[in-house]
């Protein structure tokens, strides 16, 4: 009885699919796009929406500007991210010198050197005290800038 069901849904999914697009239909499809990017995307549901009632409303200038203002706060959050790594970068660099100084004093491990760091008011490149992943992170960070 149940599989019978959804063979019906289906069924009744694939003739409403088939049909030609009417105004009606567009819309009821932008609507459920709305839902389920929204759902999906919830950091991004404000822009989905004014794109789709933009397509909604038959308004090709909104939807060309409301799709170029997402794309510009994406290049903004790109920007801002790719200074931070850049400015992580650098941390790493200039911290080399006391991370071989406290390494030439025998802390080896990523939690005694953490320690040694705070125990000298060595402060993080978030500003935060020293912990073991963020040696980790650090230590990684300067490989891959090929300094260790």
């Amino acid at each position: 009885m149940a599989q019978r069901k959804v063979n019906i849904e289906a069924k009744q999914e694939i003739e409403v699919s088939q049909k030609p697009y009417g105004e009606k239909s567009f819309e009821v499809r932008c609507k459920k796009m709305i839902g389920v990017l929204s759902e999906k995307f919830p950091k991004h549901a404000d822009e989905i929406s004014l794109v789709f009632t933009s397509m909604i409303n038959h308004d090709p200038v909104k939807v060309a500007e409301a799709l170029q203002e997402g794309f510009l706060k994406r290049i903004e959050r790109q920007d801002v991210g790719e200074t931070k790594s850049r400015m992580a970068d650098e941390f790493a660099k200039e911290i080399g010198e006391k991370l071989e100084m406290v390494r030439g004093e025998g802390f080896a491990s990523a939690r005694k050197i953490a320690a040694r760091f705070n125990d000298l008011g060595i402060k993080s490149f978030q500003g935060k005290s020293w912990s073991h992943t963020s040696v980790n992170k650090l230590i990684h960070r300067r490989r891959q800038l090929g300094l260790e």
